[in-house]
């Protein structure tokens, strides 16, 4: 049989020799370090010109009582809490933090964050962006009613739907990509006709005179990348050009239609043009990089607008031109589908996602 003896003297004779042991178990506490807590970033809804409402969760406290938690959000990556914040109260569980005063058509970066004695945890990071400013429908002539979009430079444009799709009835004249990166202006035409990437002019190189009523010329290379006009708009590829043009009639009807009216601003008109659709086609002309045609034509003549569409990698796309001529008939048409050089510069309508 065997004893256990705690905090007590063993005897033991051995050979005839005494042996004193002294037996002691010893008891050890487990000392606990709190950590920070786990917070997740869980979603951003309600998303408005100037509000938003982002949602967070706390999982696991650290060991020691989380004192503070909400979200922090800037319109840099990596928000933090100097950055602009809420107190959503305090504890584990999930909670709902309201951003306000945010600036419209914005992107912002949103993290949640939690807060115990062992410091302060974030979130992941998630992004979105703010309303644009739209305006109610405004009539601005007997027939028609407009709407409004504004861009990332504050150009206000003229917008109105035309069958399934919402266009831009003005060109497009921002300076600016819609997430504020400026877009490089050229003026020699030995720098534009080596362009590989984006670029943008004024017809003449004269903004005071023609940027109001034309708009700016862009290289294909601007357009394609996907973020030249505002933000929920997008420059619409060769097949959307062509729903429009279905949409009103076929190319001829349609010239007849798109084109704005009188002698302001065309130098030729289609007889019996009516501007029925409020597209208001204008002649803002283009820039050539051919060496017979060199620099800044057509102003007055044709219109000429990009299309997303690849023709010839990596040398041409497809633009759409009012007026065209009809080889078959002698007709004016509105017609997609030409082949142009992508280091040449026409005119961009967007049109809504």
């Amino acid at each position: 049989m065997k004893h256990l003896f705690k905090n007590s003297l063993i005897v033991i004779l051995l050979f005839g020799t005494t042996i004193w042991i002294s037996s002691c178990k010893k008891e050890v506490e487990e000392v606990i370090t709190p950590r920070t807590p786990e917070v997740f970033t869980q979603n951003v809804s309600g998303i408005g010109l100037t509000t938003a409402s982002v949602e967070g969760s706390v999982s696991i406290d650290g060991g020691a009582e989380v004192t503070v938690r909400g979200v922090c959000w800037s319109t840099s990556e990596n928000p933090t809490t100097a950055d602009r914040k809420t107190s959503d109260g305090a504890g584990l569980g999930n909670f709902v933090s309201s951003l306000t005063e945010l600036m419209p058509y914005t992107t912002y970066y949103v993290c949640a964050y939690a807060i115990n004695s062992a410091g302060i945890s974030y979130g992941n990071q998630l992004a979105f962006t703010t309303n644009q400013v739209i305006t109610a429908p405004v009539v601005f002539n007997h027939d028609l009613t407009y709407g409004s979009v504004s861009d990332i430079d504050g150009n206000v444009y003229k917008t109105i739907q035309i069958g399934t799709q919402l266009w831009m009835a003005e060109n497009l004249k921002t300076t600016k990509f819609n997430d504020g990166i400026p877009i490089p202006i050229v003026t020699g035409n030995l720098e534009w006709e080596h362009l590989s990437t984006p670029g943008y002019c004024w017809y003449n190189n004269d903004e005071a005179t023609y940027k109001g009523t034309y708009g700016a010329l862009y290289n294909w290379y601007a357009v394609k990348t996907d973020k030249l006009c505002p933000k929920g708009w997008h420059a619409p590829s060769n097949d959307e050009w062509n729903t429009l043009i279905t949409y009103l009639g076929g190319e001829v009807a349609a010239a007849v239609k798109v084109m704005e009216t009188g002698n302001t601003h065309w130098f030729r008109t289609i007889a019996g043009a009516t501007n029925e659709s409020g597209f208001t086609g204008l002649p803002g002309g283009s820039r050539s990089s051919f060496d017979d045609f060199k620099g800044f034509v057509s102003l007055g003549y044709f219109g000429h607008w990009w299309t997303t569409t690849d023709y010839t990698p990596p040398f041409d796309a497809l633009v759409t031109q009012l007026p065209s001529m009809n080889d078959n008939t002698g007709q004016m048409d509105f017609e997609a589908g030409f082949a142009a050089k992508k280091i040449g510069g026409a005119s961009v309508r967007c049109v809504k996602d």
